[in-house]
């Protein structure tokens, strides 16, 4: 049987090896990259680092310029790391015609994109997640807004504000709905609460379990599908060999990379599409959006 595999998340990221559950400290650290190729503001946490994690960031090939600032005492998914220009590299080689499309705004796009996504607060994106289903997202911008205010945000509360899942919980489905949420989605954010709450869902597991597992685990709860978990791995947690199989923006683009005429591809064939482009498919995936100029939650 094959070994699950292990995602990793952009190199010009802060390389830390925590697999375990953590708290970071009350001080936000913003770590400004610099690259050869490309430069980022990416949001980092602070953390006391062993001594072979600070040599690891020693040897890192980019600069870092700290900032701090206040902030809430928060918990965050550990960072993975990959090398994007090894992912560029690689794609490349295996698809020329690909190569032709990756042009160097939308590699730092993407990469800007990743090192942008918070994963301090799971259940908040998750729980968006679902807010934003199937509706135009200016609705659904004001339905969240809506959502947070059901819980008397503190009066000097952080842009990204939002009630823990002990304190959803504690809300009737029939007070969620009057942000404007159908007595379904009300139930699905209810049940989400509650598996963070009963630990079915917890920063280690987030952490520590491969692509398939985690897809495994948050399908588990009602109304997360795998597109809502493709997003999340890819955009969120920065896994770098995801394919959005459902996502019709991917789909018109890889039936239009590959010359299907007249036809979109199934999972299976996607899959089998795409197979020279692993380990680095949430890159393809990307340029398969970019291909068909669909703006999607990756824009976002």
């Amino acid at each position: 049987m094959q070994q699950a595999r292990r995602s990793t998340r952009l190199a010009s990221l802060p390389t830390i090896d925590y697999y375990a559950k953590h708290t970071y400290e009350k001080t936000a650290t913003r770590v400004v990259k610099r690259t050869k190729k490309h430069a980022a503001t990416v949001p980092a946490k602070s953390k006391k680092l062993s001594k072979n994690n600070k040599q690891s960031q020693d040897h890192h090939r980019t600069n870092q310029v700290l900032e701090t600032g206040p902030t809430a005492m928060v918990e965050g998914v550990v960072v993975r790391t990959f090398d994007m220009d090894e992912a560029v590299r690689h794609l490349r080689k295996v698809d020329p015609q690909l190569g032709q499309f990756m042009t160097d705004k939308e590699i730092a796009n993407f990469v800007q994109r990743v090192q942008n996504a918070d994963s301090s607060n799971p259940f908040r994106e998750l729980a968006t997640s679902i807010i934003y289903q199937q509706i135009g997202g200016n609705v659904a911008k004001i339905l969240g807004e809506r959502f947070v205010k059901l819980f008397d945000p503190p009066k000097d509360h952080p842009a990204r504000w939002f009630p823990t899942p002990e304190m959803v919980w504690a809300k009737p489905v029939e007070t969620l709905k009057t942000a404007g949420l159908s007595t379904r989605k009300a139930e699905y954010i209810r049940g989400l609460a509650e598996k963070f709450i009963n630990k079915t869902i917890t920063m280690e597991l987030l952490s520590t379990l491969s692509d398939e597992e985690l897809s495994k685990l948050l399908c588990s709860v009602r109304g997360i599908g795998p597109w809502t978990v493709d997003m999340y791995l890819m955009l969120n947690l920065g896994h770098p060999d995801i394919l959005p199989v459902t996502d019709l923006g991917v789909r018109k683009g890889v039936a239009l990379h590959f010359g299907l005429k007249g036809k979109l591809p199934t999972p299976k064939q996607m899959q089998e599409l795409t197979e020279h482009w692993r380990p680095y498919r949430s890159v393809g995936s990307w340029f398969m959006w970019k291909k068909v100029d669909v703006e999607t939650w990756a824009d976002a």
